[in-house]
């Protein structure tokens, strides 16, 4: 596999980099399900069917469901993704003991860029191009129109005969083109992003929505949140 030079460690803090809307603090119940609404289409591409990134999908959709209706109980989030589940939770935990409430309009934007399977077919990693503020508050109900994109690195082991999906990992794009391996780099090319803020786009990837869309007025304590 790839000799990857990694950056600092994103775990599942998944709300690094976003500006939480200070409000107040309530007492309230996880939301139920929503559906996902995609306007333009579900993501398509030559990696969607691969098993490897489907896997990454799945969890990071029951995680952004996980933190829009502030229930991390679902049995297929438990069983793909135990690590992020346990530290996005705690990172919720904390944003509500701070008066600072954020909320996911749907699954993040993310576009798979290259998959690495290990020899023996028990592993991989999943580099993807990724939106790291994908979130609404009251302040900001809104989703955003330009998502800074940021290239993670995404381990996926096989265990038990689940695929489980590990925090991932930044990595900064000059490390992308210049260390990793050749075919990593040119899959990487057409989405490096200029913009000193961001490393990849996301102007290709599909948007898709909550229904119904969270309230971003809730005030909730870490009590209420669903574990």
């Amino acid at each position: 596999m790839s000799t990857i030079h990694r950056t600092h460690h994103v775990g599942a803090a998944l709300i690094t980099g976003l500006a939480l809307a200070l409000t107040g603090c309530g007492s309230v119940k996880p939301d139920p399900r929503p559906e996902v609404i995609w306007p333009d289409g579900e993501p398509t591409g030559p990696l969607e069917d691969d098993p490897w990134v489907q896997a990454v999908r799945t969890s990071y959709l029951e995680l952004d469901i996980a933190i829009a209706t502030r229930d991390f109980s679902a049995p297929a989030l438990r069983d793909t993704a135990p690590i992020i589940r346990r530290e996005t939770h705690a990172h919720l935990e904390d944003s509500a003991r701070e008066r600072a409430w954020a909320f996911t309009p749907g699954p993040r934007p993310l576009i798979p860029i290259h998959v690495d399977e290990a020899p023996n077919g028990k592993s991989a990693t999943v580099i993807t191009c990724y939106a790291a503020d994908w979130y609404i508050t009251a302040e900001d109900p809104e989703p955003p129109t330009d998502p800074r994109g940021v290239l993670l690195d995404i381990p996926v082991t096989i265990e038990d005969g689940r695929r489980m999906v590990e925090p991932g990992v930044l990595l900064n794009d000059d490390v992308v083109m210049n260390t990793m391996d050749a075919e990593v780099a040119e899959a990487a090319e057409p989405f490096l992003d200029p913009r000193e803020d961001r490393n990849c786009l996301l102007d290709d990837a599909p948007r898709g929505y909550f229904d119904p869309a969270p309230d971003v007025t809730l005030e909730y304590s870490p009590d209420d949140i669903k574990f």
